[in-house]
């Protein structure tokens, strides 16, 4: 006989913001979020606001942290908390701890191979957020 473990997987809430939005119905109102959770690091994190199919804010988490220049990061991280907490639509955020939102080529590429992936799960990735000082960018706007 082997023991085979028998699990449950449960979502453990870390802490409420208040935000002002309950529905996110563009870009502007997903930086206003993106921003209270991202601004002044001083190193680059990734995070992903759930949404649900009338795109009504579900959560958010942190997903991946890194140094200056970049946070590793893998379609896994991404669609694991959505698909476990039943969102139809995500929005990915990350900083640039440089001061410049501009999307790099891999972020872009990342973004382009998300969407390809969430279409496949059920899960749309409406957009991905540059956080950068006072400004951000909006990679749907460049594919």
């Amino acid at each position: 006989m082997v023991a085979v473990p028998h699990y449950k997987f449960r979502l453990v809430e870390d802490g409420v913001r208040e935000y002002r939005h309950e529905f996110i119905r563009g870009a502007d109102e997903a930086s206003e979020l993106c921003f209270d959770l991202l601004r002044d690091l001083p190193h680059e994190e990734v995070v992903i606001v759930y949404l649900s199919g009338t795109n009504r804010i579900m959560g958010t988490a942190t997903i991946a942290m890194g140094g200056l220049h970049g946070a590793a990061l893998t379609p896994r991280d991404v669609f694991r908390g959505a698909i476990n907490i039943g969102a139809s639509a995500i929005i990915l955020a990350h900083n640039h701890p440089s001061g410049d939102p501009t999307p790099s080529a891999a972020d872009i590429a990342m973004t382009k191979a998300l969407k390809d992936i969430g279409e496949t799960l059920g899960v749309e990735v409406l957009d991905h957020l540059v956080i950068s000082g006072q400004s951000w960018r909006s990679i749907r706007e460049l594919i």
